[in-house]
């Protein structure tokens, strides 16, 4: 920006807006970063416009890919166009480890409030995953699971028709309901938050009430199915809004790694 004066904010609003340049580091192809790197040249071209002809001076474009510990990277010299190989920057194990987790759990080119969306969902995963710690072990005393005595043929016909019943339910609620998601996402997705945890809630209190064992927990098992079901159905149209390079299917799988991340972290709480 410094050697192109006053144009320079022209020429980084065009690889950005337009190119989106972010996204192309070791993820595109040979030939993709070759048009890449043309289509920069000449908007840099359009955007600066070709004066007197001066000797020209190869100059890096901002389009690269790194394979193993190959570096590739366009230099365009004129209306020439080179490709320079060289060795990719080395890292240390710390390095390497911070870079395989950034990978695995930032998606690139996504909104700015992205990031507060992304870190209150982390958080209420986290404490979703507690309370299911705590739910389990709240019916797995209830039902007599660690007893001197435990009638196992009962215990394991009361948790499977648990959980049929919990599907069922689910499937009658999600019928009725699904084609009004669209509606107000927001709502929806904050009502699924509140049904998941009511419904551990209702697993918590199995202990207290051995005997009705059966309707508390179908009851939180149904909750839990739909309160699911809705985040799930409504997740996708978040993530619409926050990609900005059409990589949905990118965001989605960071998501899912992020949800392993605070699930673990939850079972260690």
């Amino acid at each position: 920006q410094m050697q192109l004066g006053r144009k320079g904010k022209n020429v980084q609003a065009f690889l950005r807006d337009r190119l989106h340049l972010k996204g192309l580091g070791g993820n595109a192809g040979l030939a993709s970063i070759s048009r890449s790197a043309h289509s920069i040249r000449n908007g840099m071209g359009k955007l600066l416009g070709r004066g007197k002809k001066k000797k020209s001076c190869p100059r890096p474009l901002p389009v690269w890919q790194v394979a193993g510990k190959r570096e590739m990277r366009f230099e365009s010299a004129g209306e020439s166009l080179h490709l320079k190989l060289g060795e990719a920057s080395e890292r240390g194990v710390g390095k390497n480890l911070r870079y395989m987790c950034v990978e695995a759990l930032l998606p690139k080119n996504v909104t700015s409030d992205y990031w507060a969306y992304a870190r209150w969902k982390f958080i209420q995963r986290t404490f979703a995953s507690v309370l299911n710690v705590y739910a389990t072990d709240s019916m797995l005393r209830a039902i007599g699971v660690g007893a001197r005595k435990s009638f196992v043929t009962a215990a394991a016909f009361n948790w499977l028709l648990k959980d049929g019943i919990g599907k069922l339910g689910k499937l009658a609620i999600v019928a009725k309901l699904g084609s009004r998601y669209d509606l107000d996402l927001k709502k929806f997705r904050f009502l699924s938050t509140v049904i998941c945890d009511a419904s551990c809630g209702l697993e918590i209190l199995t202990p207290f009430a051995p005997s009705k064992f059966l309707l508390l927990a179908s009851m939180g098992n149904v909750g839990k199915s739909v309160g699911s079901s809705i985040a799930l159905a409504t997740q996708p149209a978040f993530h619409k809004q926050f990609a900005l390079a059409d990589n949905l299917a990118d965001i989605t799988a960071k998501s899912q790694a992020q949800h392993v991340v605070a699930d673990t972290i939850g079972l260690g709480i």
